[in-house]
């Protein structure tokens, strides 16, 4: 997965009328969606994001459930609230992947997987953290699955039955060992708690 920089910008109602056209023509043959696609946005998305969710490749029909504002744990618990099918994948709007990103996090049939993403600021460091620190690119391989500890929320897969097995809300912001810590923060203190590992697809970028 990468960045979205430059070029265009698209009202969210345009990328979400060209996606469920998308997705409502794979709905014709099979009506139950067998995962969802969580889309969270403050009102306007970058046209290389929208062309990255439009040539998503899924294994059936899916759900885009575009969640608009501020808040952004709440805008991710909305997702999960609402969620159909076996999984839900996170792709947030700064971010561009590959058409084959979802199936082959998909085929590493784990209970939560992210691809290897970085940072949106400059030194663009890598969202990987094991034995307490953030991992350099130099210590993360190139490819292969690697276990983290905290793990980021930008290309995200969750199986179902991650769900059931963490309270709801899932997503919080607030104060993590005296620390102020974002969503992706909580969402990985719960996981560690109720003993879901966490995985990095290397190869997945």
């Amino acid at each position: 997965a990468g960045s979205a920089a430059g070029g265009w910008w698209i009202h969210s109602r345009t990328y979400r009328s060209a996606t469920n056209v998308l997705a409502g023509s794979r709905r014709r043959a099979v009506a139950k969606a067998v995962g969802t696609v969580g889309v969270i946005h403050r009102g306007m998305v970058h046209a290389d994001f929208a062309q990255s969710l439009a040539c998503l490749h899924t294994p059936g029909p899916f759900k885009i459930h575009a969640v608009e504002g501020s808040h952004i744990a709440w805008q991710r618990n909305q997702v999960m609230r609402q969620m159909e099918g076996a999984w839900v994948f996170f792709l947030d709007t700064d971010q561009v992947c590959a058409p084959d990103t979802l199936t082959r996090l998909l085929a590493c049939d784990r209970p939560v997987v992210s691809a290897l993403i970085a940072e949106r600021h400059s030194p663009f460091k890598p969202v990987a953290f094991r034995h307490g620190k953030r991992m350099t690119w130099q210590e993360i391989p190139s490819r292969g699955l690697l276990d983290v500890e905290t793990i980021g929320t930008g290309c995200l897969l969750i199986r179902r039955g991650v769900v059931g097995k963490i309270a709801d809300p899932w997503f919080e912001v607030g104060q993590v060992s005296s620390e102020c810590a974002g969503e992706d923060t909580w969402f990985s203190k719960k996981l560690r708690e109720a003993h879901i590992p966490m995985t990095i697809d290397c190869g997945v970028r």
